[in-house]
């Protein structure tokens, strides 16, 4: 089976037995960065493929969840569903669990962010949101280009937008304002001031504000506001949370999987944090929705809330276990350079 057992590189067979490893007392939380074709999903995808596995050799059926494994499209999410089928039914290194995937409905553990949430909403209110009524970048572009209030590119104004005015404040009637925003300090600020200014103005309360509002319309971060604030929602409780594409979650989406994690609701040593399954795959250079992603600024978000969520008996700060991979099986340096060079150029030609 090609997907149940690739050959691995050096530097992902190192890291896949590091996390494996029981003696290990710094496996989790893990962040694999990589670009495209450097193997990070499927690294994601071999180390969920043994938490999975646990959970399905288990002789009785288990009353709590198996494992999460989070992603922010259904294509990502199908091919991810059939990769960890071939490795935990091919694997040689699972071939002594004798587990049949064909009794199991993976369904009930991958999940694209959108639909993780829409399922939890109490059925009276799902009319509040109809998949047909989602803003996504798409739709977000095609209305601004009818706007332009400010002349600034969309990928901006969605940027701000999505990762500031609505990412950084969890309650339900507040935004992140440009004061919240000059408070910042200047590593977590991806605008100048005076740019977050015009936005919050021009775009977000002349108008983005109330698009959003009128029709039925939302997006992702109305959508986790509502979940976070919903006195009556219960979030499932998983042991273990695995996220793809991780560059694409803003702050409060970032709150969001945290508190999916069963062991968030437990009292814990410091010392256990490394043993909770909590990973997260993603690049900088390939974000989905344009989130002006920082690496350093994510990690240090993940840091803080794991943190405030694991250990606030004892005030200590986890440290994030970043692993990066060098290796690309896809692209080769001459292919990316032509590439980049023609991008440049049509970046100029089209402003």
């Amino acid at each position: 089976n090609l997907e149940g057992n690739f050959s691995l590189s050096p530097e992902e067979a190192d890291l896949v037995r590091s996390i494996l490893d029981p003696e290990n007392n710094e496996r989790y939380p893990l962040f694999i960065n990589g670009r495209p074709g450097s193997g990070k999903s499927t690294i994601l995808q071999y180390i969920y493929s043994h938490e999975l596995s646990k959970y399905l050799s288990l002789n009785t059926s288990p009353s709590f969840c198996p494992p999460l494994y989070i992603t922010y499209s259904d294509k990502l999410l199908n091919k991810a569903i059939e990769s960890v089928k071939s490795i935990i039914s091919c694997s040689y290194m699972l071939v002594d669990t004798k587990i049949d995937v064909k009794k199991f409905d993976f369904r009930k553990c991958f999940y694209t962010y959108t639909d993780l949430l829409l399922s939890l909403i109490p059925e009276e209110e799902r009319d509040r949101f109809k998949p047909r009524n989602r803003i996504d970048f798409y739709t977000f572009k095609t209305e601004w280009k009818k706007k332009r209030i400010t002349g600034l590119p969309a990928e901006l104004v969605w940027h701000v937008i999505r990762t500031y005015i609505k990412g950084m404040s969890s309650t339900d009637n507040e935004y992140f304002d440009a004061y919240s925003y000059s408070e910042l300090s200047q590593k977590q600020k991806s605008v100048p001031d005076d740019i977050f200014s015009v936005i919050w103005k021009d775009a977000w309360e002349n108008w983005y504000q109330d698009f959003c509002s009128t029709d039925g319309r939302w997006d992702d971060q109305d959508l986790t506001r509502f979940v976070l604030a919903h006195p009556n929602i219960v979030i499932s409780e998983y042991p273990g949370v695995f996220c793809d594409e991780a560059q694409d979650f803003t702050r409060i989406e970032i709150s969001m999987v945290g508190l999916f994690n069963l062991y968030t609701r437990r009292e814990l040593s410091f010392r256990d944090t490394s043993f909770i399954p909590l990973a997260f795959a993603g690049d900088p250079y390939q974000t989905i929705n344009p989130t002006g992603f920082d690496w350093d600024a994510v990690r240090a978000a993940f840091s803080d809330k794991l943190s405030s969520l694991l250990c606030r008996f004892t005030n200590e700060r986890i440290t994030i276990n970043l692993k990066d991979l060098s290796y690309n099986y896809r692209s080769n340096k001459d292919i990316v350079g032509l590439c980049n060079t023609i991008q440049i150029l049509r970046g100029i030609t089209f402003k």
